[in-house]
């Protein structure tokens, strides 16, 4: 109980200071005719467009005060865009539409700001501290003030469209529905005026009104300070149905089809029949509840005067979630935004984030004095006013990141699939990208796409450039995102490069144990095959492979355009095909080396081997050479002199006389190579099989 009774002198200690500041704020509040317009009415104005994600045209978002925006580009943490500072303290709740803001002040001027920077794009002087939460409708912003007048304003321009005088202070925030215009004053009537400024009729309560009114499915819905809820037919005024709480009843009413959620100064939120007023259920808190509730899915979130804030079951009453801010209170009322309900903390000076479906505190920052204002969320962005007089827009500061995505680094297309993304710490979201391209390493960057939602496009073969063979292509990406912040390009060589290449790889310079070969040749049964290979852009190592008749192997190495690989199992005697093939990155193929019949011997011996006669004479006749091979092969003869230096060679094709399979005989006249007779003395000779040493004798020179 005596929780409850500082509570309620704390709510006193509040209507006081309004008070206080409705004598002092600006001036006597009666008024006998309107101010001067302050500027010439625009005849067509942004301010008649229907509302979108981006207006917050009323004090909690719509008629049904449910403080539920459907934006999506707004996510904690948010940094300050910037902050404006007014006159006076602040608890007027700002409105937003076509990118204005509009709130008002103690200072009793409503203030029309550039939403985006904060800029005054025009102030109206009323006659008193203005506590009321703008509304704007069809190029009209509504509000009423401490001067006991309500007003209709051009919203483009300041200037007065008609005012409505009422017997008392008007701090209720006005909810404009098809038309007509509902608000309350400390008179105790609740309004409802024509667009024009006409009344259609008046509700007379037992107490002042503070409750902004809502309208749903045919019914005003507010509180008075007698402590009723009511609910009046929005045509006629006629009463429908009240329900009896036991303080009085401040906040908005949030709405849905089928019921109301409504708090008291009793400390409890009530859930009422939209139809009847019937109590449906009630859950008691620790303080008189000022704020009004969000309806986010199956939950109601509110604050209270016990520092707590509260989410709830919203058809069973049942406690949800709870969060207690210790020695502050909750006079402002929570709005619900992409899953985050944003919320203005007293005494603790603060602007609060909270997720909405678990109550995990998200993020905070500190303002001049307390908040008892409410949040707007308008888009990106989220507007709230203090009572250090401050109007502060947060957002989305960071400026997103773009790039595109790594490309094969050569291709042989004409076209081909260019991708991107991005991402945005700042939590706005990405609203579009722009992507340029260059030809060439000192070619100019150019646009190619600019404003585009989607993250691939086809580049080529003649859009946005022709594409040439040969030719390197540049790409780079940058992003804006939804809060209006653009990123950069990578600048320099951008984020990727690919090169257009149909040029095949060349296959040069093929040996074998350092000898090139040909059909015929004989090779060692394990030989060490060579190939320079060499290509315009860069070789695939993939693609690189001997074969072997039908056999592939894996090169031992390549490196510096030359691959290296040694036979590991000896071949078979016999002939063989030896093939070498490469691509390049691109995927074009080199014409492969090919050499066919090459040959392993069949392991040639030599036997009985003799020179007839010996010594010999030259001059006489010549000597025979006479020796048995067990296969045929392809013979060589080397003959030497006493130094080891070659003087004469024969060459005996496989299967002829010399070369073939048994007992083979052949003649040396004693000649060298250049013709002339040797001298006497002893010449030795080696027999050499298919590239293989068989055998070895000496002929030795009488003359």
């Amino acid at each position: 109980m005596l929780k409850c009774k500082r509570m309620k002198k704390s709510a006193f200690a509040i209507l006081v200071v309004v008070w206080v500041l409705l004598c002092l704020g600006g001036g006597a509040y009666a008024m006998s005719s309107p101010p001067p317009e302050t500027g010439a009415t625009t005849p067509t104005s942004k301010f008649e467009a229907p509302a979108t994600d981006a207006d917050w045209p009323t004090f909690h978002g719509n008629s049904a005060r449910d403080g539920f925006s459907s934006a999506k580009e707004i996510k904690p943490p948010l940094s300050v865009k910037w902050a404006y500072s007014t006159g006076g303290t602040i608890w007027s709740s700002p409105a937003v539409v076509a990118g204005t803001l509009f709130v008002g002040s103690s200072d009793g001027k409503l203030y029309s700001l550039d939403a985006t920077d904060g800029s005054v794009r025009w102030s109206y002087n009323t006659g008193n501290a203005i506590f009321s939460s703008p509304a704007v409708e069809e190029g009209t912003v509504f509000f009423g003030s401490s001067d006991h007048i309500f007003y209709a304003l051009n919203a483009d321009t300041g200037a007065v469209k008609w005012y409505f005088e009422t017997g008392d202070p008007i701090t209720s925030s006005p909810c404009i529905v098809d038309g007509i215009v509902y608000f309350g004053s400390w008179d105790g009537n609740l309004y409802a005026l024509s667009a024009g400024g006409t009344q259609k009729w008046k509700f007379k309560t037992d107490g002042a009104i503070y409750s902004s009114p809502s309208v749903s499915k045919g019914k005003v819905i507010f509180g008075s300070s007698d402590g009723k809820v009511y609910a009046l037919d929005k045509e006629t005024g006629e009463l429908k149905w009240s329900f009896q709480t036991d303080d009085y009843v401040s906040p908005a009413p949030a709405l849905t089809p089928k019921y109301v959620y409504i708090g008291s100064w009793d400390g409890n939120m009530y859930a009422l029949e939209a139809e009847t007023g019937k109590l449906v259920w009630k859950y008691r808190t620790g303080g008189g509840i000022y704020s009004s509730a969000a309806i986010y899915e199956e939950t109601i979130i509110f604050g209270s005067y016990d520092g707590k804030l509260y989410c709830m079951d919203r058809y069973k009453g049942v406690l949800k979630w709870i969060y207690a801010s210790k020695d502050s209170v909750y006079h402002s009322s929570p709005v619900v935004a992409n899953g985050i309900a944003y919320i203005g903390l007293g005494y603790k000076n603060k602007i609060q984030a909270f997720n909405a479906r678990t109550g995990e505190y998200l993020w905070s920052h500190p303002t001049g004095a307390s908040v008892g204002a409410t949040p707007a969320v308008a888009g990106s962005s989220m507007y709230i006013a203090a009572s250090d007089g401050k109007v502060y827009a947060f957002g989305d500061m960071d400026a997103p990141e773009a790039a595109v995505k790594a490309l094969v680094p050569a291709q042989s297309n004409y076209e081909f699939m260019v991708n991107w993304s991005g991402q945005d710490k700042g939590g706005s979201g990405i609203k579009s990208y722009d992507v340029q391209f260059r030809a060439g390493a000192g070619g100019p960057w150019q646009d190619w796409l600019t404003s585009v939602t989607t993250t691939f496009a086809v580049f080529g073969p003649k859009e946005p450039v022709e594409v040439f063979d040969n030719t390197v292509y540049y790409f780079q990406a940058r992003a804006i995102d939804n809060a209006g912040n653009l990123g950069s390009y990578a600048g320099g060589d951008g984020d990727t490069y690919t090169v257009i290449d149909f040029t095949r790889p060349r296959i040069t310079k093929v040996s074998v144990n350092n000898v090139v070969v040909q059909t015929g040749s004989f090779i060692p049964p394990t030989p060490i095959i060579q190939a320079s290979i060499s290509d315009n852009v860069s070789i695939d190592p993939e693609s690189l492979m001997v074969i072997i008749d039908d056999t592939k192997y894996v090169p031992d190495s390549f490196a510096n355009g030359l691959l290296k690989y040694k036979v590991k199992s000896p071949l078979l005697p016999g002939r063989h095909i030896i093939k070498v093939v490469a691509a390049d990155v691109s995927g074009n193929k080199a014409e492969p080396w090919e050499v066919s019949g090459v040959r392993v011997s069949q392991g040639i011996k030599a036997a009985d081997i003799s020179v007839i006669p010996t010594p010999f004479n030259p001059i006489a006749g010549p000597a025979y050479i006479s020796y048995r091979l067990n296969a045929n092969a392809e013979v060589i003869i080397f003959l030497y002199d006493r130094t080891g230096s070659l003087i004469f060679s024969m060459k005996f094709e496989e299967g002829d006389n010399g070369g073939k399979r048994g007992w083979n005989k052949v003649a040396w006249n004693g000649l060298s190579g250049s013709n002339n007779m040797v001298g006497n003395g002893d010449y030795p000779f080696k027999i050499v099989a298919n590239k293989d040493l068989v055998g070895k004798g000496q002929i030795t020179v009488q003359k």
